[in-house]
């Protein structure tokens, strides 16, 4: 574990390096210490991945949907890479370097550890050594766990995610300067990824904005469990039962957003609250938390994607404590659309009365 942080911080001063030969595409490739590996890719493509990517390289915004072709297998794990990008070795680390771009600087790494340790207490022996920019999050699978956490240092910021199947255990790290794209390629890669004998999850997504189709403003009134709150016009009930509420928002039959009310019992804080509501526990939804996550006013927030097959949305879920329960409320809207989204989210946040 240590020389792999020792690794990563060596990695401080490649995009130097990058700046200096112009005719290398691939910052690792000018490295002597790091090698060429294609040793992990299977050359499968069971289902194709859906992405905007047009051009040979990556614009920062292309970061947030990438054309992940690419599969690799470690141990009973598979999981998908962009397309673009190219895997170099070094000891017992591989690093997944991106096509130069002098406007950002990214870099993705993983390995496979020798050990069967819960995530929760890997993730506390790494973090004794890092500045933490955000606390342990988890996505839990019914076959594999995931959990994630953000540091920084004066210049990066670093996503540091697992995933853990019975038998296998991958720590991956993301490194990332001028973009905001940690958390996306985390939860696209979480969900590219299945054990040895499963089926991948097939992920739709739709790149239109639907400026007009959505409404940020909140003046429907929704009653649950003794919570008041406005959501926009745009949405209706499409499922409910005692502790559950679920609002969706369609065009031309496909659904744009939805709204997800929860009711829970835990035996925990706000954040086992946090990390409950993710994963498969909503099938055949998949929710991966992401980002950075925020304490506000007794409500902790933070980013979401959901996925489904018919369409990928954004946005974001908060956590409130009522009495014995907890009360989740998860707002996504378009992913090619953030702002709308997160807009949407924040005001139905603010029409809460407890």
């Amino acid at each position: 574990m240590k020389k792999y942080l020792i690794s990563l911080l060596i990695l401080i001063f490649l995009p130097a390096c990058g700046k200096e030969n112009k005719t290398t595409t691939y910052t690792l490739a000018n490295i002597d210490q790091f090698k060429h590996d294609s040793s992990l890719y299977t050359g499968e493509k069971l289902i194709k991945y859906p992405s905007p990517v047009k051009k040979e390289t990556y614009t920062k915004k292309d970061l947030d949907n990438l054309d992940y072709n690419k599969e690799v297998r470690v141990g009973d794990i598979f999981f998908r890479l962009p397309d673009k990008t190219e895997i170099f070795k070094k000891d017992d680390t591989y690093f997944v370097d991106f096509p130069l771009d002098l406007s950002y600087s990214i870099l993705l790494s993983f390995k496979k550890l020798d050990t069967d340790t819960d995530l929760m207490d890997l993730a506390k022996k790494i973090i004794k050594k890092e500045r933490l920019n955000s606390k342990p999050i988890r996505n839990k699978f019914t076959n594999k766990d995931s959990l994630y956490f953000i540091s920084e240092d004066d210049t990066y910021t670093y996503t540091h995610f697992f995933i853990k199947s019975p038998n296998t255990t991958l720590y991956f790290v993301i490194k990332e300067d001028k973009t905001k794209a940690g958390g996306k390629i985390m939860a696209d890669i979480l969900m590219t990824s299945y054990l040895a004998g499963e089926d991948p999850f097939e992920v739709s997504k739709s790149f239109e904005d639907y400026k007009e189709d959505l409404s940020v403003f909140a003046s429907q009134d929704v009653e649950f469990s003794g919570l008041s709150i406005k959501i926009p016009e745009n949405f209706t009930i499409h499922q409910e039962e005692e502790n559950f509420k679920y609002f969706i928002a369609k065009k031309d039959n496909k659904v744009i957003g939805e709204i997800i009310i929860k009711k829970d019992k835990v035996d925990g804080d706000l954040y086992d609250a946090y990390n409950l509501n993710s994963g498969d526990i909503i099938y055949p939804t998949q929710l991966i938390n992401m980002g950075k996550t925020k304490n506000l006013g007794g409500i902790l927030e933070g980013e979401i994607r959901l996925y489904t097959k018919e369409n990928t949305l954004t946005g974001k879920k908060f956590v409130m404590k009522r009495k014995n329960t907890y009360i989740t409320i998860i707002v996504v809207g378009p992913i090619a659309n953030k702002s709308l989204s997160i807009s949407m989210a924040d005001s139905i946040k603010e029409s809460i009365k407890k």
